[in-house]
């Protein structure tokens, strides 16, 4: 039994090769941490081992550690860890000032008398609390344990710091990536209710759904579940969604948002014929009060014509719109869109999302293709120690020293002068 369970997880890799072409990241960092060999992935991806010296990042003060027998199956990503007993961090040199993908690998193993799995800690980056008393043993994942974050990150140093709790004394990472996204990938607007805003902001991904389809990787090694193990109510059968989604001539940065395979297959209502099921409804957990951005993505293979369909959402019980893709004068029919909206959760620790056609629709059917949700991360209370200020601080305060002290030499040199010479007066 344990031999199948570990052929499982190799396997589920093999969907990163079918990733379609489409976006290619144009700045990326791949670390293969407490290693000093390389690791190449199945999908091509390179994470390079941290013990080597590289110019894109530098190590914090940590110990490697190894898994000394590894099964087979195991893949040697997570044969190597980094461990810190103290406040340390990775310091990555951004070369292009965006939005990037930040994804964290936790697989715990034992080493010496300890575990992995043992180890309580926080994740904290540019002010933000990405991982709060943190433990692999908590999560409701599978290992690997995989965290991904979005978050916009200046030209310059960016540090991630590992800070261990009282209780366990050190914190440990496998592998530590980052991707500059595309362009628009996130577009802020201040005057929705909520407003949403990104740009000083930090997200979580918590649900990445492939809705009617099965589970797919992209070209950003992103992730998508088939929705059945969220269907409380509606049908578990896929429902054909009849085409190719075809390219937006008014939307064109849509084609990097998500993957074709997303957008060809969907759930859908149909209440034009016999059918009677009044919607369609989803439900995930969530953290309670936390506020959320919510992306669905539609392909309209339904209306025959520009303005025939729209249909109900409603989230939970605190938030519902109107879906209509051919708003805004949008006339390209089949072609992949996505909406974002900013959702508070409630206290009952779950998010409910259902769809339904409007009664004013021509064409009473409702459909949805894709669905993501992310938890805007809170500001981090920990303060950076003076010895792990980034360089760009260091050298600033040592040009601000070093401008102060030019100015008491010259005020100096000045007044020697002025003794030596002093300037007679004339009335």
């Amino acid at each position: 039994m344990e031999s199948i369970l570990h052929l499982l997880f190799l396997l589920q890799f093999l969907p990163l090769l079918s990733s379609s072409e489409s976006y290619n990241p144009q700045v990326e960092y791949f670390m293969n941490c407490g290693s000093n060999t390389d690791f190449k992935h199945v999908d091509l991806r390179v994470f390079v081992g941290d013990e080597n010296s590289n110019p894109s990042f530098s190590v914090g003060k940590g110990i490697s550690v190894q898994y000394k027998n590894p099964l087979p199956s195991i893949l040697p990503l997570y044969h190597t860890a980094r461990i810190y007993t103290k406040i340390s961090h990775y310091m990555l040199n951004i070369t292009q000032t965006g939005y990037y993908l930040i994804r964290l690998y936790f697989f715990p193993f034992s080493f010496k008398k300890s575990h992995l799995a043992d180890a309580l800690f926080n994740v904290s980056a540019s002010n933000f609390s990405l991982l709060s008393n943190f433990s692999v043993r908590n999560s409701s994942t599978e290992f690997p344990v995989i965290k991904e974050f979005f978050l916009k990150i200046d030209e310059g140093n960016f540090d991630i710091y590992f800070i261990p709790a009282d209780e366990t004394r050190f914190a440990f990472v496998n592998a530590i990536e980052a991707l500059l996204l595309p362009p628009k990938f996130f577009i802020d607007y201040l005057t929705a209710i909520p407003p949403l805003r990104t740009i000083d902001a930090a997200l979580r991904t918590l649900y990445r759904i492939n809705v009617g389809g099965p589970e797919i990787n992209d070209p950003l090694w992103r992730n998508w579940v088939p929705d059945n193990d969220y269907l409380i109510f509606g049908s578990s059968e896929q429902a054909s969604c009849n085409g190719e989604p075809q390219e937006s001539r008014q939307r064109p940065d849509y084609k990097d948002i998500a993957p074709d395979d997303v957008y060809r297959t969907c759930k859908s209502i149909d209440n034009n014929g016999s059918s009677n099921i009044p919607n369609i409804t989803w439900r995930f957990n969530v953290s309670k009060e936390a506020r959320h951005l919510v992306r669905l993505h539609v392909c309209d293979f339904f209306s025959p014509s520009p303005g025939t369909v729209k249909f109900d959402l409603n989230i939970s019980t605190n938030f519902s719109t109107v879906i209509d893709p051919n708003s805004d004068n949008v006339s390209d029919m089949s072609a992949p869109l996505f909406y974002d909206y900013v959702v508070f959760s409630d206290d009952s620790g779950y998010m409910s999302f259902s769809i339904a056609p409007n009664k004013m629709s021509i064409k009473k059917v409702a459909f949805l293709n894709g669905l993501e949700i992310m938890e805007f991360v809170g500001n981090s209370t920990f303060e950076v120690p003076a010895e792990h200020e980034t360089r760009k601080h260091i050298a600033l305060k040592i040009g601000l020293a070093g401008g102060a002290a030019l100015i008491l030499v010259l005020i100096l040199l000045l007044s020697i002068c002025l003794r030596l010479n002093p300037i007679k007066a004339y009335f």
